[in-house]
């Protein structure tokens, strides 16, 4: 019986290590930690200013783009072929990314012209955008926080 507890105490560790979605203010070395070794990057981010890394873990890709000048996370995509993996892990991704935020104010313009659902939140002087979509396949469902730094911490 103790055997039995330890065996399904070691399976649950993987998805517990993963409980960990947070990424917004990590730098790479805790990337790595819950995420294991990033299968490609770094790349040059679009704007640059920011370089980004590719991770697998468990269902989950993970896009992390980090500043250039802080080396921390700013902006994180989760992207499941498993919708229902994203749904019911929606609410605790954007507890851990923005920290804070209660309420999500729709952004019907950026709905409209980028066709996604996109909301715009706030706490204090951080501001997070999170926007949902899926591929042209339809078979890949992403979830993308970001954080909109003060301009006084650039």
């Amino acid at each position: 019986m103790k055997l039995i507890r330890i065996l399904v105490a070691l399976a649950a560790l993987p998805a517990a290590i993963f409980q960990a979605h947070a990424g917004i203010g990590w730098d790479l070395k805790e990337c790595e930690q819950h995420y294991g070794s990033p299968v490609g990057g770094p790349f040059e981010g679009r704007h640059g200013d920011s370089h980004n890394y590719h991770f697998h873990a468990r269902s989950w890709e993970i896009w992390a783009n980090f500043s250039d000048s802080t080396n921390r996370v700013i902006m994180i995509s989760y992207i499941t072929q498993n919708q229902q993996l994203l749904e019911k892990n929606w609410n605790e991704l954007l507890q851990e990314n923005a920290p804070g935020v209660t309420r999500w104010q729709p952004d019907p313009e950026a709905n409209e012209r980028l066709h996604r659902r996109q909301w715009n939140g706030a706490v204090g002087q951080d501001n997070y955008t999170v926007f949902t979509e899926h591929d042209a396949t339809g078979r890949n469902h992403s979830l993308t926080i970001i954080y909109n730094r003060p301009s006084q911490q650039d």
